[in-house]
Formats: C-alpha cells, structure tokens, sequence
C-alpha cells in the first residue's frame, strides 16, 4: 500500500475561524480544529467541510438529548459545567462530543471520496471496453 501523498493533493485549506455553532448548550465545532483532528487533505474544501460536518451536528444533539434527560438536569448551562473528569482543562464530555462529530464528517467524507472513486474506475473501465472493441471492430 503507497503512503506517499497524492501529487495532485491540495496539502492544506484555511478554514479561517469557520465555525458550526448552535446556542449555548452545544459547544461549537471549529473547521480547522476538526480537519486537523482527523487529518483531511486540502482538497476538501471549506464549504465542503461545513456542509458535511452539519450533518452529523444536526443528528447527535437529537440522540444525545433523549438519552440524557438526568444528565441536563445536572448541567447549570454549558457542557463544562457537568460534573464529569476534565482532562487537560477541559470536560471529557466536551472531547466525546467532537469525537463523535469528527469521526462521522471524516467517516461521510471518506465515504463520498470511495464512491466517486468506484464510479470514475467503471466509467473509465466501459470507456476502455468500447473503445477497444471498436478498433479490433475497424480491423
């Protein structure tokens, strides 16, 4: 298996300070943060990116919530605040959810990238074909 990088990859996009954010509960998810975490190539654009990682963003809140009725009764107003380990200054909750939210983009992203691939790989291969028996045809 090549571990090389691609040629024609892009090695890096600045995301600037592009962020998704939904009030005060849910702590925000900064694009730079998150492409760095799970090391996507330049390639994948900012816009990209962001409509991606929407996606699990909109799914887990409504997941999590049902599920933890008890624990946002605990909570005073922010996810910090619950009474959970902190690791390097920071809840572990806190690392959980952008666990979760990063691996999903990363998991679509790379999902997306292998089904373009597939379908690029059958294209070419039947243009190939045709295109071969088309000439031994001519002969």
């Amino acid at each position: 298996m090549n571990q090389d990088p691609a040629e024609d990859d892009i090695t890096d996009t600045d995301d600037g300070d592009t962020r998704i954010s939904a009030g005060a509960f849910w702590p925000d998810i900064v694009l730079r943060e998150l492409r760095l975490a799970v090391r996507l190539p330049g390639r994948v654009t900012t816009s990209r990116l962001l409509h991606t990682a929407t996606g699990p963003w909109l799914t887990l809140p409504a997941n999590w919530k049902r599920g933890s009725r008890n624990s946002r009764r605990l909570a005073i107003r922010r996810w910090p605040m619950f009474r959970h380990p902190v690791i390097n200054g920071e809840s572990v909750n806190l690392w959980h959810w952008r666990n979760a939210v990063y691996t999903a983009t990363r998991a679509l992203i790379l999902e997306r990238t292998a089904m373009r691939t597939q379908r690029t790989r059958a294209i070419a291969g039947r243009t190939h074909w045709i295109y071969r028996h088309r000439i031994c045809g001519a002969m």
